[in-house]
């Protein structure tokens, strides 16, 4: 019995210490009682998402704001200077018609992947495809040869022409019918030589924008001035007074969710005045 006490005293001890060398439990926290430190970034991006140029696009051309105006003008002068052979080769072409191929074979090669083979520039028919359905969506076209390209079972090969030089162009009128967008342009043509030739053999375009400047020669300006004073002037009501306007082009088109090609053309329409 004396036995029985001990042992039993001895299994009621051990069992005292082994609860008080235990932790406490602890109940998890449930989702609702969790406290999440805010993340700066989502917290700026969740209350102004960062203006992309798709957004801008959607942003400037809502039907509040479909109006000719500085801001208009400037994100389509920036756009198109960015994307310098875009307006300037875009073939001339009715809605549901198919574009002139041989200007759409001229617009496509400075819009889609070229590859290098044996030493020449060569469009891929892959390469063609993609660059028509992303500026044109579904239009019909056979590949063949055009007048820029010879047509060969590997794809297009140039067969070579002159685009130096450069095309300023301000927005004139804008309108709007359901998701379909109409611009018309005014085209401000700088010459290869106008870069390179002093004041006395610059065109006028160029003298415009030299004598904006105080300047002899388009050598004597840093990166970024000669569009910068183009803008400067394309932004004045008188623009035209200033500048020779060589062409106009109309050109309708829908938006599309493509940062760096938002526009679906569906139309052109280009005139040329005095073209040299």
């Amino acid at each position: 019995m004396r036995y029985c006490f001990i042992l039993s005293a001895m299994l009621t001890l051990m069992l005292i210490l082994v609860s008080c060398t235990q932790p406490p439990a602890v109940k998890p926290p449930t989702p609702e009682t969790e406290t999440v430190l805010p993340n700066e970034d989502q917290t700026q991006t969740a209350e102004t998402p960062p203006d992309t140029p798709n957004r801008k696009w959607a942003r400037l051309l809502s039907e509040d704001r479909l109006t000719v105006s500085e801001e208009t003008v400037e994100a389509f002068f920036r756009y198109y200077r960015e994307h310098n052979k875009e307006l300037r080769t875009l073939p001339s072409f009715e809605e549901e018609n198919s574009p002139d191929w041989d200007e759409l074979t001229h617009f496509v090669f400075y819009h889609c992947g070229l590859k290098l083979d044996a030493g020449e520039y060569l469009m891929t028919k892959e390469a063609f495809e993609e660059a028509t359905a992303r500026y044109f969506g579904d239009i019909t076209y056979q590949h063949h040869k055009s007048s820029f390209f010879k047509y060969t079972d590997k794809g297009y090969i140039p067969i070579g022409w002159d685009d130096h030089g450069a095309v300023l162009y301000r927005l004139t009128s804008l309108e709007r019918e359901g998701d379909v967008f109409t611009a018309t342009f005014d085209g401000i043509s700088l010459y290869e030589s106008d870069f390179l030739d002093p004041y006395d053999l610059a065109s006028p375009n160029m003298k415009a924008i030299l004598d904006a400047g105080n300047r002899k020669s388009a050598e004597d300006f840093n990166s970024g001035d000669i569009d910068r004073l183009a803008l400067e002037i394309l932004l004045k009501d008188d623009y035209a007074g200033v500048f020779d306007v060589e062409q106009t082009v109309t050109a309708s088109f829908r938006l599309k969710d493509d940062d760096q090609a938002p526009f679906t053309y569906l139309y052109c329409d280009r005139t040329y005045y005095n073209r040299q």
